[in-house]
């Protein structure tokens, strides 16, 4: 009953977001959240858990819960009026945002133990810069003018490069990266991030347009209480955003088919 329950909700959102299928079918470019799309995105942030993001006002969630994170990746694959990016434009310098801060002092990603100090091991209860938040990003990004888009990953690159070197080459924090999975793990789930930020600049449009389909078709695990552990790891540890995500190399341009139900909820329909 637990997995009906869940899975009801999960496509309730998945409507909110994209619309009913038959208007999808129709051609219908609206959807429920056209004109009010940044508000949502706004509210979205404002009452997600994040992941260590500091108090900033402009600043966004890297990890998400599944029912936030299929709101809005239905809305951003299906909604089609290009004249309002103001939504997209606050995800992805709130993303940006958010990385900033924390490489800053990526020990905030360690959770505190019960003397108040950081532990190198962390649950995964959370992940930052996921798989499926990695998508979200760059479909959003996609969504932005090629000069735009040019800009901020540009932008991206160095400031994440000039971070990393600062980091690595302060002895104490460097053996901190080196002794904790979290840690070590998010600079090389963010170096696949600007892998494909790059890539999808200068690349053709199909591309972007296999992302967005990859993010209609999403299939999100279950809560953790039934989660199979090959999905759930999959999430932390990628090398590609798209079809082939352990494999650096662009894959063909399929889109993804069904998942084990047991496994994960396929939301397709």
């Amino acid at each position: 009953e637990e997995k009906k329950v869940w899975v009801s909700i999960m496509n309730l959102c998945v409507t909110v977001g994209r619309g009913r299928l038959e208007s999808v079918d129709s051609g219908n470019a609206k959807t429920p959240l056209t004109g009010c799309r940044l508000e949502i995105f706004k509210r979205v942030a404002s009452v997600s858990k994040a992941v260590s993001i500091g108090k900033n006002a402009g600043s966004f969630p890297l990890w998400l819960p599944s029912a936030h994170f299929l709101l809005m990746s239905s809305n951003i694959s299906r909604e089609t009026e290009k004249g309002e990016p103001e939504a997209d434009r606050f995800l992805v310098h709130g993303v940006l945002a958010s990385i900033e801060f924390i490489l800053k002092d990526p020990s905030i990603l360690l959770p505190l133990n019960a003397k108040g100090s950081r532990e190198t091991k962390g649950d995964g209860a959370e992940i930052p810069l996921s798989l499926q938040d990695t998508q979200l990003f760059l479909g959003a990004m996609s969504r932005l003018s090629n000069k735009e888009q040019s800009k901020v990953i540009s932008s991206f690159i160095k400031d994440t490069y000039d971070a990393l070197e600062r980091l690595y080459a302060d002895s104490g924090t460097s053996q901190l990266i080196k002794e904790s999975k979290p840690l070590s793990s998010f600079l090389a789930r963010l170096v696949t991030m600007c892998i494909y930020a790059s890539v999808f600049s200068v690349s053709e449009e199909e591309v972007q347009r296999i992302l967005l389909q990859i993010l209609s078709t999403v299939a999100v695990g279950s809560p953790s209480f039934w989660l199979a552990s090959e999905g759930y790891q999959l999430q932390g540890h990628f090398m590609g955003v798209l079809t082939d995500r352990e494999s650096p190399q662009l894959p063909d341009c399929t889109i993804p088919g069904q998942l084990d139900p047991d496994a994960a909820t396929n939301l397709s329909l």
